[in-house]
């Protein structure tokens, strides 16, 4: 999975990367900035690998540029666009589009806010999919987790059908 790694955009693609992570879903997941790859990490992207690319214009340079340089190795690339006609999305063997309002994003479309969160949402649902076909029992998802509130409401759900809670 390659995204932009600045502001929120950063923060949701890391926990996207995060999602798509073993132990969940026993993948190998390489976890590279598209700005960086330029720089010889791309050299790490082969043909049986998987590009994920999120880009709201689809010609973002350092992600294009990425797209260019594996596409011709075979790469399987899919995108997540707002943008079906862009530069990514014609390097792509998936693209999958995420349109919002305008009005979403702040600035007149700079600041991508609204954006960002309905890709962000695409994202889950895509990992919800990859746990589903690959048959992740919901206990590997929480064993995962080992804190936060995933934790705490299966602790719970486990005592209470244990009959450890008093009702």
């Amino acid at each position: 999975m390659q995204g932009d790694c600045s502001g929120i955009r950063g923060w949701n693609y890391r926990n996207r990367c995060q999602a798509f992570c073993p132990p969940l879903v026993q993948c190998w997941l390489p976890r590279a900035i598209p700005a960086r790859s330029l720089h010889g990490s791309s050299g790490a992207v082969k043909e049986v690998d998987l590009l994920f690319l999120l880009s709201k214009t689809g010609e973002t340079r350092e992600t294009c540029s990425l797209a260019k340089i594996v596409q011709p190795r075979g790469t399987p690339i899919i995108s997540l666009t707002a943008a079906p006609g862009s530069t990514i999305a014609r390097l792509s063997q998936v693209v999958i589009v995420v349109k919002t309002p305008s009005e979403v994003d702040p600035y007149n479309g700079l600041m991508g806010v609204g954006s960002s969160l309905a890709m962000e949402s695409v994202c889950d649902a895509l990992v919800f999919n990859v746990l589903e076909t690959k048959g992740t029992p919901q206990e590997r998802f929480i064993s995962g987790h080992p804190g936060g509130i995933i934790d705490t409401l299966s602790r719970e759900n486990s005592e209470k059908s244990s009959g450890k809670l008093a009702e």
